[in-house]
């Protein structure tokens, strides 16, 4: 994440007016990951992503809740007395920001509830969605006070996202303190240099960020993956950040490389995720399971046995890696996700 997109971030949360446990809780983190990665973790979660629905109105083979086993294949809706438990939780006082995941967040009857919930509690709020419902939805997310919405650019419906966004744009943009816009693209080795036309829309349509991402191999095929030798990828990142750095927010993706993994990910150590029903995952590229532990029968997940032998391979580089992180570009970056 830049500089620029960090204040951002800073000045919604401080918009807030957070809690010295959510201020002590933070600087516990920087000053842990300043001296190295523990197993146990001397503070909480700093940031806590919920699955709030399965269900999606799209279906996209490549998309790691479209997997076999993944989370459109089971689950439930969040519920609002669900919410209200987990924000009873000790952890979630001292969190930074809750990201409402899914599925198609904005099919949730109560999705806009979820967000007011969280921002009463003090958290920072994020959405991924796929744009498909912004248009006729824009007020009440521009009402609901969520602080981050990151659209989806898929390119078999980015013509229907681009009238979409201008719509929804046309509605919010100028007015006080709306939602930080994200436009997010996954790249690949075929096709990044069209993601230079996102650029540009993002840029005509008032975004404020431009999400570029590696591709993850849920198919096994790493020939996509976007590589640090790469020249020719290198030559247009160089070219996009000369042409459109000072006009926009722009985050490159992590590079994978040939040689050894380092295991950079902060997952992890920064962010608990689960579904309504409480069960845990590791990262967004593993569905919740019961084998990761359930934050509902057990408060301290966060530094349960389940956690800390997932975070072994990262503190101890002898120990095997996951073999979802083998070619995870989080992996080989010091990645943050927004």
């Amino acid at each position: 994440m830049n500089i620029r997109l960090k204040r951002l971030f800073f000045l919604k949360f401080m918009a807030l007016r957070p809690v010295p446990s959510q201020l002590y809780n933070l600087f516990k983190y920087i000053a842990v990951k300043k001296w190295g990665d523990k197993l146990y973790l001397p503070y909480s979660p700093i940031s806590v992503q919920v699955h709030v629905t399965p269900r999606c109105n799209y279906r996209c083979s490549w998309c790691c809740a479209g997997i076999p086993d993944g989370a459109l294949q089971k689950g439930s809706d969040l519920t609002v007395e669900t919410m209200r438990a987990i924000l009873l939780f000790p952890f979630m006082r001292k969190a930074v920001r809750m990201g409402l995941i899914g599925g198609e967040v904005f099919l949730h009857k109560d999705i806009f509830t979820f967000i007011e919930m969280a921002r009463k509690a003090g958290l920072v709020t994020s959405i991924f969605s796929n744009g498909s419902l912004i248009a006729d939805l824009s007020g009440d997310i521009y009402r609901s006070g969520l602080s981050f919405l990151g659209l989806s650019c898929y390119d078999r419906y980015y013509e229907r996202l681009s009238a979409n966004i201008e719509r929804y744009q046309s509605k919010v943009f100028g007015r006080a303190n709306p939602p930080i816009l994200c436009m997010q693209r996954i790249m690949t080795s075929e096709n990044y240099r069209t993601s230079e036309n996102i650029i540009r829309d993002a840029i005509q349509l008032h975004a404020d960020v431009v999400f570029l991402q590696n591709y993850y191999p849920v198919d096994n095929k790493t020939e996509l993956c976007l590589y640090e030798d790469n020249l020719d990828y290198l030559s247009f990142k160089n070219e996009m950040g000369k042409k459109y750095g000072g006009k926009i927010n722009i985050i490159f993706p992590g590079l994978l490389s040939r040689g050894e993994n380092p295991r950079h990910c902060r997952v992890l150590f920064q962010t608990l995720m689960f579904d309504a029903e409480g069960r845990a995952q590791m990262c967004c590229y593993t569905p919740p399971d019961e084998k990761y532990g359930n934050i509902m029968k057990d408060p301290n997940l966060w530094n349960s046995d389940i956690f800390m032998k997932l975070r072994m391979p990262f503190v101890d580089h002898t120990r095997p890696i996951h073999p979802i992180c083998t070619n995870c570009y989080a992996s080989f970056a010091d990645h943050r996700a927004i």
